[in-house]
C-alpha cells in the first residue's frame, strides 16, 4: 500500500479513495468534475459496450506507445488524469506484477474502472481521485508516474510547474514522469494551437477547456529541478481521425524538420535525478 502524507484525510467514495483537505478547484477543474457526472457516455451510469467504441482509438494508440513506459514487470506506477483508467487496467493486464494505482481529478470518472477490470480480468491495486497539484502520497513512493493524452490538463494558464513538482516529489530517485501523446506546440504557434484545439472540442455536450505543451516551458522546469528531459515526436498517421488530419501527421512524417516547426503530437519523458 502506497503511504500517505502525514496530515491528510482520506474518505471513499464507491470504492475510490478521495482526500478531503485539497487544494481548491480551479474555473477549468470545475468543467472537468461536471463533464465525468453528466455526459451519458463517460459518466459510471454509461452503457459500457459504448464507452468502448469511444474509446477505441485511444486504445488503439495507447497499446502502440506502451512500449515507451520501459516496464519490466515489478514496478509501482501511478496513473494521473486517467479518467477511467482503463489504460491502468490494460498495463495491469500485461504486468501483472505491477503494483497500479489509477487516478484521477474526479471520482465519479474512477467509478467506472470497475468495469474495465470486469472486462479485462484485473484487479487495480489502489483508486484515488486528487488534484494534480495536491498529490497526497509521501515522497519517493513510485517507479513510474504517466498520464495518456491528460497532461496538458494539468496546467494553469499553461504553467504546468506545480504538476510536474508534485508528480517528482513522489517518485523514486531514477523515477520518471511519462508524458503519453501530449499535444505540442511552438511558442510562436501556441495561441493559434490551444484555440484549434478547444473549437474542436466544443462540439462536446460540456466543454472541457484545453490547453497545448510548449516544450521549451516544459524543459525549462525540468531543468530548474534537476531533470532530464526527453521529448519524442509522435507522427504516427494511421489512428488519426479524419483525412485532414491523417495527411498532416503523414506530411510530418515524411518532412522531420516540420515537427519542431508545427504543432506535433509528442510523447515526453522526464526522469528523476
Amino acid at each position: 500500500m502506497i503511504r500517505i502524507t502525514s496530515g491528510i484525510e482520506s474518505y471513499s467514495y464507491h470504492g475510490v479513495s478521495c482526500i478531503r483537505n485539497s487544494v481548491p478547484l480551479s474555473k477549468s477543474d470545475e468543467k472537468e468534475m461536471l463533464f465525468w457526472r453528466t455526459d451519458s457516455l463517460e459518466c459510471p451510469q454509461g452503457d459500457v459496450f459504448d464507452n468502448l467504441v469511444n474509446k477505441a482509438h485511444f486504445i488503439k494508440v495507447f497499446n502502440k506507445v506502451l512500449p515507451r513506459l520501459q516496464l519490466i514487470g515489478d514496478e509501482t506506477i501511478l496513473e494521473m488524469g486517467g479518467g477511467h483508467c482503463w489504460a491502468s487496467a490494460l498495463i495491469k493486464r500485461h504486468y501483472p506484477n505491477c503494483y497500479v494505482v489509477a487516478s484521477d481529478l474526479s471520482p465519479d470518472a474512477v467509478r467506472f474502472l470497475e468495469k474495465y477490470e470486469t472486462i479485462l480480468g484485473v484487479t487495480i491495486d489502489e483508486r484515488w481521485a486528487f488534484n494534480s497539484r495536491h498529490l497526497p502520497f509521501d515522497k519517493g513512493q513510485f517507479d513510474l508516474v504517466f498520464t495518456f493524452a491528460a497532461f496538458h490538463h494539468f496546467g494553469e494558464g499553461n504553467d504546468f510547474g506545480a504538476a510536474i513538482r508534485e508528480m517528482m516529489r513522489v517518485l523514486r530517485p531514477a523515477g520518471k514522469l511519462v508524458l503519453l501523446y501530449e499535444p505540442s506546440s511552438p511558442q510562436w504557434l501556441y495561441k493559434w494551437a490551444a484555440q484549434r484545439v478547444n473549437r474542436r472540442r466544443a462540439s462536446f455536450s460540456h466543454v472541457i477547456d484545453e490547453d497545448v505543451l510548449v516544450l521549451s516551458k516544459i524543459r525549462r522546469i525540468c531543468e530548474r529541478l534537476g531533470c532530464r528531459f526527453e521529448a519524442q515526436y509522435f507522427t504516427s498517421y494511421e489512428e488519426r481521425s479524419g483525412i485532414v488530419e491523417t495527411v498532416y501527421y503523414y506530411t510530418l512524417t515524411q518532412v522531420k524538420l516540420l515537427r519542431r516547426l508545427l504543432p506535433c503530437t509528442v510523447n515526453v519523458v522526464i526522469e528523476k535525478m
